[in-house]
């Protein structure tokens, strides 16, 4: 069955202008113009391309590129486990830092609660002593008079 060019390269997964380009370099028994200049390619010329597109649509292995890739994922790994290394040394670094914060706040609450224990006790000792000094004076007078 005569297949168009669009037919061949949708068939093919290539453009219709590769596929004309190929067709160009079959031999002319492969392939006749048909209605309306539209060119029709027999069987034997769609089995050709078919194995000059397969041939030269194989990837070609560049052993270099693979080298090359090879070692910038190894130096990248590398940096990565550089990486995890600070950030676990910076996680500890945090939790010291937490620990001496935490300590810092109980110490100051430690010496707020003294400094309010010394202020009451000051308060309360300024207070008897002006008991005393009422006592006195009161005792004076009643001295005075007895």
């Amino acid at each position: 069955m005569e297949k168009t060019i669009k037919q061949i390269a949708e068939e093919l997964n290539i453009s219709k202008q590769a596929v004309r380009k190929r067709i160009n370099q079959l031999p002319t028994n492969c392939y006749h113009s048909g209605i309306n200049r539209t060119i029709l390619i027999n069987e034997e010329g769609q089995r050709l391309l078919g194995l000059e597109v397969s041939t030269k649509c194989q990837p070609k292995v560049d052993t270099k590129v693979y080298t090359e890739v090879d070692t910038l994922l190894d130096i990248l790994n590398k940096q990565l486990q550089i990486k995890d290394e600070q950030l676990k040394v910076k996680d500890k670094q945090i939790e010291e830092l937490h620990q001496l914060l935490d300590q810092s706040q109980k110490l100051q609450a430690i010496s707020e609660q003294k400094i309010k224990a010394l202020e009451e006790k000051q308060n309360e000792e300024l207070a008897s002593e002006e008991v005393q000094v009422k006592v006195k004076w009161w005792q004076k007078l009643f001295s005075l008079y007895q």
